[in-house]
């Protein structure tokens, strides 16, 4: 009984905890406002969970329907009410002009639908506005090169509405990504129809993940989901993705995170994000046949080196890694790789789980030379097999 209170305890510090570094980004809206119901976007409801949206365009024309969206929602722009704030957003759009020059007029499209005068107003309002339902995360992802390129992911989670986003926008690669916020900016996972995959997973000394909440930035800088983005409709392999990190500050809104990204010449890499050094990245290459990534950092070695947590080591990782350690110079297929990420899942607080309390939401796997995803959704109990492709 009282190990039951004390993971109702845990749930509720983690809501709130990642509730508080949305809010310190800008977000907006809660996990009681529905996107599900709308006819705005094309889209097809999966579950009672999950939705796919399909949208082909223009940047401004996507901003003018996510915005019809939100404003349908009751969701006010967020005004900058301090000079500070001001001169933060004004360096800020500065940044992204540079870096991702798109979603200036994506802001014009949702200015446009508040009756905003986007020139006039641009520093004064935040017009990166999302809705979410978000709780703790863990997750598992497998890079393979083999007889193809392969990102296995498994998304674990306690309370989880999510989207999947097949968005086709003019002048820059097309994508498909996954998210549990409705926003165009905020992604966990994503390729592109170039065969590039980017898949996010958060870091932890404990699997009661208590961690240090950064403040606010006082320099321009771009957060990591919105970087998902950003890679996945600039680049085309893992060498231009590196090159792009190394030249855009980064910023973490709340837990730390590392990315795994993989292309379709077998090429991959791990990136984790120094914290206390202005989010420096350091950069851990791939050895051409596979790479796993769980929740401790990759280049430390996990807490004190153990290739885990402060509990012990991680149960997820070394079963991967054992697995893979035995195909070594061996040729593996579709069918053994998703295997191998099913061996992970968290179910029903399964060895798996090591304390952390939640289950896996999704099973992911990025077919990176077929440009195609397959994922199972915990809501079928991973017994249907949805596909999308470009």
């Amino acid at each position: 009984m009282l190990l039951k209170i004390e993971k109702q305890i845990l749930s509720l510090i983690y809501i709130l905890f990642i509730v508080y570094a949305l809010n310190s980004f800008d977000f907006l809206a809660g996990d009681e406002v529905d996107y599900f119901n709308q006819n705005i976007i094309e889209s097809k409801i999966l579950t009672e969970n999950a939705i796919i949206l399909y949208f082909t365009g223009t940047y401004f024309e996507l901003g003018q329907k996510m915005g019809k969206i939100f404003r349908e929602r009751g969701i006010e722009l967020r005004k900058k009410n301090s000079g500070r704030d001001i001169d933060n957003n004004r360096r800020y759009l500065i940044f992204i002009k540079e870096f991702h020059p798109g979603l200036i007029e994506y802001f014009k499209g949702v200015a446009s639908v508040y009756n905003i005068d986007y020139e006039k107003d641009k520093y004064n309002y935040n017009f990166n506005s999302s809705i979410y339902n978000v709780d703790w995360f863990g997750c598992s992802g497998l890079f393979v090169s083999s007889k193809k390129n392969y990102i296995a992911r498994n998304f674990d989670f306690m309370n989880h509405k999510y989207n999947f986003q097949v968005f086709k926008i003019k002048g820059v690669y097309e994508v498909i990504c996954h998210s549990f916020v409705f926003s165009y900016t905020t992604i966990v996972d994503g390729m592109n129809n170039q065969g590039l995959c980017v898949e996010l997973n958060l870091v932890t000394s404990s699997v009661n993940a208590f961690i240090e909440i950064q403040p606010k930035i006082n320099y321009p800088a771009i957060e990591v989901t919105h970087l998902i983005r950003i890679i996945l409709e600039t680049c085309k392999n893992v060498n231009e993705a590196i090159s792009l990190l190394k030249k855009i500050q980064a910023y973490l809104a709340g837990p730390e995170v590392h990315l795994l990204i993989g292309d379709k010449d077998g090429n991959s890499v791990i990136v984790e994000f120094e914290k206390r050094n202005n989010c420096k990245p350091v950069f851990i290459q791939g050895n051409g046949e596979y790479q796993v990534m769980t929740n401790f950092d990759i280049h430390k070695k996990g807490y004190n080196g153990n290739m885990g947590y402060m509990e012990g080591p991680c149960l997820r990782y070394k079963t991967l890694e054992e697995i893979m350690l035995l195909t070594k110079n061996k040729l593996i297929d579709e069918k053994f790789i998703n295997s191998t990420i099913q061996k992970v899942l968290m179910i029903d607080d399964n060895n798996m789980t090591q304390g952390m309390d939640m289950n896996t939401q999704v099973n992911m796997l990025y077919n990176l030379d077929d440009k195609i995803v397959y994922f199972r959704l915990l809501d079928d109990n991973f017994k249907k097999i949805y596909k999308l492709g470009f």
